[in-house]
């Protein structure tokens, strides 16, 4: 039986070398995002040394999709990931039934396409441009059934996820579109030195592993979130770590006023604290929750027992 969503959790240790501060966004992968996803998840850099692993939410369809990535890159010893971004979108059939992930970073396409035909894949064109054509894993098709294309372009942008995802990402690429409006404007409201983030556009309160990890970190948290319409925060790992969020709804004013008074020092090394320009905008709420390494670690393994999401260490090499 499907799961719909569930969280990843990832060791990120990425080919790139690290700069002096985290990533911000990379544009040319977001322009390819199509509009409306509903779960928007970007990975912008690795870890600090010591610490555990960083965190998305993201569906199971993308851990399947990011698993069958190691396996049709594997004979790619030149493969270099800078950034990740992964979607997940209703597909008016079933929830987040479109599903993808696009990278940025330095893949060998011809050296990929030929591992992966010689595997059973079939090399297809789409508008002049070839994409391989993937059946579902052996290993995965008794719960997952769908085909799926990967596509790597100008041999520094991979696509790879269902059919109309991909479409969608490659007719973006080849008119040259920009960046979706409303996506760039969510993003834009947030820090350049987050190093995980994630848009939610669909209610954390209809997705129980969403939001038990949300009331598992920070119950107020989660009590905002669930009322909002849409929720985002991005992640910054340090000495300490910090977790910026936003939450936005026509109601909002309504239910923060009575939630913040009583949030800060909610848990033990926790500290929930509204951000300075609340007031700018009456359907949004922001804050910043700080919290030791250790915390950190502990909200990790304790989330990852609770839903039984899948852990995974993903070499990125």
């Amino acid at each position: 039986m499907r799961r719909f969503p569930a969280f990843f959790m990832t060791f990120l240790l990425l080919l790139a070398s690290r700069t002096s501060s985290a990533l911000s966004v990379d544009q040319k992968l977001l322009a390819l995002v199509p509009s409306g996803a509903q779960i928007v998840a970007g990975v912008d850099s690795s870890p600090p040394k010591g610490q555990s692993g960083s965190f998305v939410f993201i569906t199971y369809n993308n851990i399947i999709d990011l698993q069958d990535y190691f396996a049709l890159t594997g004979a790619d010893s030149s493969l270099m990931v800078r950034h990740t971004i992964f979607v997940a979108t209703d597909d008016g059939t079933k929830q987040l039934g479109k599903h993808s992930l696009i990278m940025r970073g330095h893949f060998d396409r011809t050296r990929v396409y030929k591992s992966a035909a010689d595997g059973g894949a079939k090399i297809i064109e789409y508008h002049g441009l070839s994409v391989l054509e993937v059946q579902p894993f052996a290993r995965e098709q008794r719960e997952f059934h769908e085909v799926r294309w990967l596509a790597i372009l100008d041999s520094d942008v991979l696509l790879f996820g269902t059919v109309a995802s991909v479409q969608q990402e490659m007719d973006r690429y080849l008119s040259g579109s920009a960046a979706d409006p409303l996506l760039a404007r969510r993003l834009a409201s947030m820090r350049p030195d987050d190093q995980t983030w994630c848009v939610l556009s669909v209610s954390p309160a209809r997705n129980p592993e969403i939001w038990g990890a949300l009331r598992a970190f920070d119950a107020k948290m989660a009590e905002l979130a669930e009322h909002a319409d849409a929720f985002q925060f991005g992640i910054r790992y340090g000495r300490q770590v910090e977790l910026e969020y936003q939450a936005t709804t026509a109601a909002i004013r309504t239910i923060s006023n009575s939630l913040f008074p009583s949030v800060t020092g909610s848990k033990p090394g926790t500290s929930l604290l509204p951000s300075a320009d609340i007031g700018e905008d009456p359907h949004t709420e922001r804050g910043v929750i700080k919290f030791s390494m250790g915390r950190y670690n502990a909200w990790l393994t304790e989330v990852s027992t609770h839903n039984n999401g899948p852990s995974m260490t993903s070499p990125w090499r």
